[in-house]
């Protein structure tokens, strides 16, 4: 079989962390968190105020859960022993960026407050 392109991100994202739940593929970088309908092919992107890279993203009951990564800053790198939780459900009081490219930013609902 060929490979086939199913979308494209909103922008290049070099180490995403990952989570799947039924047809949604998650995905979050430094501030944004990306889902992926596999079924629509509806992008839809968050901004949410934890500028962490390299973090696991985990899902479990109806959450995501954002875990260690680090942070950084144009003087440091620092680690993050810190776990964020994401309430899925939030998500739906939060405008988003879809596929049609129009920019909206705000925050979802954190569980822990981001302080680097």
């Amino acid at each position: 079989g060929e490979w086939q392109k199913e979308g494209e991100l909103f922008c290049a994202i070099a180490n995403p962390a990952l989570a799947v739940h039924d047809t949604i593929i998650y995905i979050f970088n430094e501030g944004s968190l990306i889902a992926f309908d596999t079924t629509k092919k509806l992008l839809q992107q968050y901004r949410i105020r934890l500028p962490l890279k390299d973090s696991q993203l985990k899902y479990y009951n109806n959450s995501l859960f954002v875990i260690g990564g680090y942070f950084e800053d144009q003087f440091s790198t620092r680690p993050s022993s810190d776990v964020y939780k994401i309430d899925l459900n939030e998500l739906s009081k939060t405008r988003s960026k879809s596929e049609n490219l129009t920019e909206i930013y705000s925050g979802a609902d954190l569980s822990r407050s981001y302080s680097p």
